[in-house]
């Protein structure tokens, strides 16, 4: 005796709608804005709000001082920026073309990109120090911009 099996006519709208990912996606579209209206609706209607997202959107103005500079010139600068009263830097090795095309220095190591977030007094003590000890005689660049730092207590 044969047993024969037989399977229902394949509807793509059927198994399509009710598989998990459909019911993921439809959560990710529509359940995630509504819940995220809801929370904000809640919280003007009791007149709250998430209080470390207030804390996080406050900025202070700083200054973001770029140096480009020579591999020898590393630790002579990082030395220079703290003696001016920076407390912290980033630091990259970079790599450009400028008016003097190729120097030396890219033999012995390359460039470096120094970054560091200051005030305006004590942006302004680096410039002065680096153009006095190093803009006659090296291949530095620096520039300064003008930035909103979120977090800013720590550079108070």
């Amino acid at each position: 005796m044969a047993v024969r099996v037989t399977f229902p006519p394949a509807n793509p709208g059927t198994y399509l709608t009710s598989s998990p990912g459909m019911t993921r996606l439809a959560s990710l579209i529509i359940g995630v804005p509504l819940y995220d209206g809801y929370t904000r609706w809640l919280g003007a209607a009791f007149g709250r709000s998430h209080p470390k997202r207030e804390a996080c959107m406050n900025t202070i103005p700083l200054k973001l001082v770029t140096i480009i500079a020579e591999h020898i010139l590393r630790d002579r600068i990082l030395d220079a920026i703290r003696a001016a009263g920076s407390h912290g830097y980033t630091i990259s090795e970079v790599q450009g073309e400028g008016t003097r095309g190729i120097h030396a220095s890219q033999w012995q190591g390359g460039n470096y990109k120094i970054e560091t977030l200051v005030n305006a007094t004590v942006a302004e003590r680096i410039l002065e120090r680096l153009a006095a000890d190093y803009f006659r005689d090296y291949a530095v660049i620096v520039y300064v911009t003008d930035v909103q730092v979120v977090r800013g207590e720590k550079f108070a």
